[in-house]
């Protein structure tokens, strides 16, 4: 009689065999995944081949995407209307605090002074002025800096915690703007 050891392995040989076999059968005889195309026709919105001939799935026509393009293709004078249109189509919180990030964004990259005047003159319900000088620090410090230190009255114009913010975020900027640190910003020096 065989050792256990050696009896031990070619019970699990079928076992293993059998797994293998009937992995690659299922696999084989799968249903055929659905191209794009297939996929699209079923579900009932269209899609498009690019030029590369690649299929590429239609953005829905919904009231958000429409929206969303007319951001894009908006001239200086539309960003007001399309901000009194968010409410309406974004009524989920975090919809709409994407919608104007992405409606501020575009402004700001247009005309940053028109964006935080704007801005300013809008209560705070959507903590709006946060938001403007939280893009304008991330995006376009360069563009906050010019505002910050301008003079004009405005949400970042002379305001202490956006100061604070791009002195911390960006200091080659901050220094370049305020090179004999005349501002008070109100950080307190750390001490080590």
């Amino acid at each position: 009689m065989p050792p256990p050891s050696a009896i031990r392995p070619a019970s699990w040989l079928p076992v293993f065999a059998a797994s293998i076999a009937g992995g690659w059968m299922l696999g084989y005889h799968a249903p055929e995944p659905l191209t794009p195309a297939a996929r699209a026709s079923r579900s009932g919105s269209a899609a498009s081949t690019s030029l590369s001939g690649k299929t590429v799935q239609a953005i829905p026509d919904t009231p958000a995407s429409r929206w969303v393009t007319r951001v894009k293709k908006a001239g200086l004078a539309d960003f007001p209307a399309l901000f009194a249109e968010v409410d309406a189509i974004f009524p989920e919180y975090e919809d709409r605090e994407t919608a104007l990030r992405f409606l501020f964004g575009e402004w700001i990259n247009r005309d940053a002074k028109a964006a935080v005047a704007f801005a300013g003159e809008q209560d705070d319900r959507y903590y709006l002025q946060s938001t403007v000088m939280d893009l304008m620090m991330r995006a376009w410090p360069e563009k906050a800096a010019e505002i910050l230190f301008s003079g004009e009255d405005g949400i970042l114009s002379g305001n202490g915690p956006a100061l604070r913010d791009l002195a911390v975020r960006h200091p080659e900027i901050y220094l370049k703007m305020d090179p004999g640190g005349k501002r008070r910003i109100g950080m307190k020096p750390s001490v080590r």
